[in-house]
């Protein structure tokens, strides 16, 4: 299907909503993500339950991120900011949006590089008045999540493939103990990795999907973990099924050692006489961008390193979020490869404390409280103070990885600081809460 010019005005963009719902808002003010926090909360409260999902009856197809590159109404009319000659990409959004029942009638999009930013700043206005036309007191509501059985036959469905498990892609195994996505842009995650775990970096579970940024990815939904298990157990029984032992390890890039050497010579000068402070995962505006993602690094004096494939609203976005986060940093921003940022993270580590060796300080910190408020041994305190935030043991807290260190420190001085404002001992409420599980 061929993609079509638009007049991008406001009469169409009134005409759009006359003539059918837009299917793939997700809601951004935070009006309604209070309302809707505030929702979830009473019914788990009513209900005693905390096993949840928050469900728009307009936005069917509401996509992980608010800012994706397209937009789709239920009258079959779907609306890019991709070139045409991507044609494979604009596919990857056609083929889930048809798996859910619907059907593509019409394609608008851009018929040049300048006419991208155009679509893209036209895309944003649907977002926002999707948001106006919707509001979530009016079309958001909480259901329980169905029972295990139900759930999985219900996801297997239709000819439904787990792409995280299949022939189909190559992904890394280590992310079924977590996360499940579906052709049908279905995305469920385990609850234990959800953003109220001080450990478990939320955005880490987008890493591995990173490069299909503009497939049409649904609103994650949170599972408990044995509904997770249930899932990869049932698709051992269909041919596209792949063993975890028989997908490929991920080669790292080589690069040629001229390439090589100039990486080299560039991080030794950007790190020289610098304190990187994007290492404790620094307060940002904007929550998927954070620094343990690895799309940034920040230093002390206003030098920050932003990896060049990122999209020109991205790199703005980004840009914007830590100049209000750090107001008083003139910020001199550097564009690199990709793979520059984990090296820079790396050498990083020669010259300062690491952000899990920070956060392992912080373990032990907590166990000395402990063993004096409880006259613990020492041992015993090492061990509680790692499950009263979410490990099984401290020899698995030793295991943390480096981005989710620098996630857990951020989440941990936040609690940390309300915990305080409330005149409460943090440590000890956060051992009360264990208790209570």
């Amino acid at each position: 299907m061929q993609t079509q010019s638009l007049d991008l005005n406001e009469t169409t963009l009134a005409k759009l909503f006359e003539q059918g719902d837009c299917l793939t808002f997700t809601y951004i003010d935070p009006v309604d993500r209070n309302y809707i926090d505030e929702l979830r909360y009473k019914y788990q409260k009513k209900h005693k339950t905390k096993d949840v999902w928050v469900i728009s009856d307009v936005a069917k197809l509401e996509p992980e991120h608010a800012f994706e590159p397209f937009q789709f109404f239920s009258n079959g009319i779907l609306i890019h900011r991709i070139l045409s000659k991507y044609h494979s990409v604009i596919q990857k959004i056609i083929q889930p949006i048809e798996k859910n029942g619907y059907e593509v009638k019409k394609i608008y999009g851009p018929q040049t590089d300048f006419e991208i930013f155009e679509y893209g700043a036209f895309l944003d206005k649907i977002l926002k008045y999707a948001a106006l036309k919707y509001p979530a007191k009016k079309h958001v509501h909480i259901v329980p999540i169905p029972d295990k059985k139900t759930f999985v036959n219900d996801c297997f469905s239709k000819g439904r493939v787990l792409l995280t498990a299949s022939c189909y892609e190559q992904v890394d195994p280590k992310y079924r103990n977590y996360l499940a996505l579906f052709d049908d842009g279905s995305f469920f995650v385990s609850n234990q990795y959800r953003s109220g775990n001080l450990i478990f970096d939320p955005s880490c579970a987008w890493d591995v999907f990173e490069h299909k940024s503009q497939n049409l990815i649904l609103s994650r939904k949170y599972i408990p973990q044995d509904y997770l298990e249930a899932l990869y157990e049932k698709a051992k029984s269909y041919d596209w099924y792949v063993p975890a032992k028989d997908i490929p390890q991920i080669k790292k890039q080589n690069l040629p050692q001229e390439e090589k050497n100039e990486m080299t010579h560039f991080i030794k000068a950007i790190c020289q006489n610098r304190t990187c402070i994007s290492i404790l995962n620094p307060p940002h505006v904007l929550g998927q961008l954070v620094a343990s993602q690895d799309l940034f690094v920040l230093f002390s004096d206003g030098k920050l390193v932003i990896k060049s494939n990122l999209t020109d609203i991205l790199k703005k976005r980004l840009t914007e979020s830590l100049a209000a986060s750090f107001p008083n940093l003139n910020l001199s921003v550097e564009y690199v490869p990709d793979f520059y940022i984990e090296h820079i993270y790396q050498h990083l580590s020669n010259l300062q404390k690491t952000a899990k060796e920070i956060y392992i300080e912080i373990l032990k910190q907590k166990a000395r409280h402990l063993k004096k408020e409880l006259h613990l041994t020492h041992h015993e305190a090492l061990e509680v103070s790692a499950q009263m935030v979410g490990f099984k043991s401290f020899k698995e807290a030793l295991n943390i990885t480096e981005k989710n260190a620098r996630y857990a420190i951020s989440k941990d001085q936040k609690e940390k600081d309300r915990a305080s404002k409330n005149g409460k001992d943090y440590v000890m409420e956060q051992y009360q809460n264990h208790i209570k599980k």
